[in-house]
């Protein structure tokens, strides 16, 4: 009876544990969105708005690399215009990661805490996830990565829980490789995990329903949206279409550029350090967090010298605690084939791109919760006031170097510029467009009044009509850079002698000129 009651104290508390964390970090998200959008973030939004205008057809909803997330975000926009909010769906979208990016670490703590049998482990790793660079980076932004991560993980829960279903298992694998393509590479540790789950018996018979549910919906899905809104339907078209990139992006040969960029890439995911930025961006806030860090940095030195046997330190990450070695055994070869997969793939796939590594941010954490678990239980002593500063200067040192400063207008030259292009185009300007980019994504969203059209030879030929149809209307008309470079500058020069507005940007660079009416 008092065991009986004492457990169900023990989970009543731990359901208010996870409770206040994912409160606390949906208030700590959404007082610091980002307003350096990554460029999928802001087409995503663009896209969802011109579905909702009926200027597209549903299939735009659809992408083969991320093929449910569009839809879900159109769902969600949808929903906060039924209640008439005026909110733009960039917004809506980053909110929506807010939400997800603050109880997957609601999940990841529940995770934690099972496998590590620590409660306060399992609250300094999540901590550490949830201030990590690239996570805190995604939670404030609009992208496909955050949902995928979560049903990952709530997939990565339920096979590792004492009581696994392959139902719950297999719907959230197959919605985390729907909402993007990169969580299929989890399927492999999630196998793992099934054969190494002593909870389950019939692993064999397990492991055959979760990949059937899993990759059954999932490839279900695919040749539904694939027949019905592109009309393929052959099975080898099907599979060249789903792992099509549009943007042209190949696999490389050699793994060696991504081998010399890995350090770099794990070091930048967990710690954010834009220092240009800081130094052109950064005010009294920033100064007042990075001084915060040095200080939190130094008190944690000073107790680790003080509080902490170096030999026992070194000895605990080598030597398993007698009660630790089931969690160990159950959890150890699930962590390193999931991290493992993701690492190989990367050594091949755009490397450079730190955002991906954000898949195997979870098993590094739980690592991490599992070596202090192990701490404390090989050498009688706990290294909490150690632990605690570490991760608070960890998340000082984000916010002063690489949240703050991104948290404002001015942080993306690209984006601040599409902005503030709406004190020069209104709703009566036409831009004529070729060679579509991503700054023209970013600023077609910015200046949702202004009307593109595709620079044709038709267009070209009636181009001085519609300057001066525009003009007397009060509009203006501008080519961008694809456009400008189509025609040659005997017919250019003369007509382009209004302004031009130039962004150089690492993902795609801007340019418009102005075709302005002759006086």
């Amino acid at each position: 009876m008092l065991t009986n009651i004492a457990t169900r104290y023990a989970v009543r508390r731990l359901r208010i544990m996870t409770l206040i964390i994912v409160t606390s970090l949906v208030l700590l998200y959404l007082a610091t969105l980002t307003a350096d959008y990554y460029w999928d973030g802001i087409t995503f939004a663009l896209q969802v708005e011109k579905v909702a205008r009926m200027e597209r057809g549903a299939s735009l909803l659809f992408h083969q690399n991320h093929l449910f997330y569009n839809a879900l975000g159109y769902v969600a926009f949808d929903l906060i215009r039924a209640l008439s909010v005026p909110a733009r769906a960039l917004y809506v979208l980053q909110i929506t990661n807010v939400f997800a990016g603050a109880a997957a670490i609601g999940v990841f703590f529940r995770l934690a805490e099972s496998v590590s049998r620590s409660r306060y482990a399992a609250l300094i790793s999540s901590a550490a996830f949830a201030f990590a660079a690239v996570w805190w980076k995604l939670a404030t932004d609009a992208n496909a990565y955050v949902i995928s991560i979560l049903l990952m993980l709530t997939c990565a829960i339920t096979l590792l829980s004492a009581k696994p279903r392959w139902l719950l298992a297999g719907l959230a694998l197959a919605g985390a490789m729907l909402v993007h393509q990169l969580a299929s590479l989890f399927y492999l540790a999630a196998m793992v995990a099934v054969c190494t789950n002593p909870s389950i018996e019939k692993r064999w018979k397990f492991g055959a329903r979760f990949s059937v549910l899993a990759w059954g919906t999932t490839i279900a899905a695919y040749y539904l949206c694939a027949s019905l809104l592109h009309d393929i339907k052959d099975p080898l078209a099907l599979v060249k279409w789903a792992i099509s990139n549009p943007s042209g992006v190949s696999p490389s040969a050699n793994p060696l550029h991504g081998l010399a960029l890995l350090p770099r890439g794990n070091l930048d995911m967990v710690i954010g350090h834009s220092f240009a930025l800081y130094r052109s961006q950064g005010v009294w806030v920033e100064k007042l967090f990075a001084l915060a860090a040095l200080v939190s940095a130094i008190l944690c030195l000073v107790t680790f010298v003080r509080k902490v046997k170096l030999a026992e330190f070194l000895r605990s990450w080598f030597t398993v605690a007698p009660q630790a070695r089931a969690k160990w055994k159950a959890c150890a070869p699930m962590l390193v084939t999931w991290i493992g997969a993701y690492i190989v793939f990367l050594l091949f796939w755009e490397p450079w791109q730190v955002l991906y590594r954000a898949f195997y941010l979870p098993p590094l954490f739980l690592a991490l919760g599992l070596l202090l678990s192990n701490y404390h239980n090989t050498t009688r002593t706990s290294p909490a006031g150690v632990a605690a500063l570490a991760v608070a200067t960890l998340g000082l040192f984000n916010v002063a170097f690489f949240i703050a400063p991104h948290m404002r207008t001015t942080a993306n030259p690209l984006v601040a510029t599409a902005r503030n292009m709406t004190h020069i185009w209104n709703a009566k300007t036409v831009i004529y467009f070729a060679g579509r980019n991503e700054a023209d994504t970013a600023f077609e969203y910015f200046n949702d009044g202004t009307e593109w059209r595709r620079f044709t030879a038709a267009a070209q030929s009636g181009i001085d009509e519609e300057i001066r149809r525009a003009s007397s209307q009060g509009g203006q008309v501008w080519l961008n850079k694809g456009a400008s470079e189509l025609v040659d500058n005997g017919w250019l020069a003369p007509r382009a002698h209004g302004r031009e507005i130039t962004v150089e940007s690492p993902n795609a660079s801007a340019r418009y000129v102005e075709l302005p009416a002759n006086q």
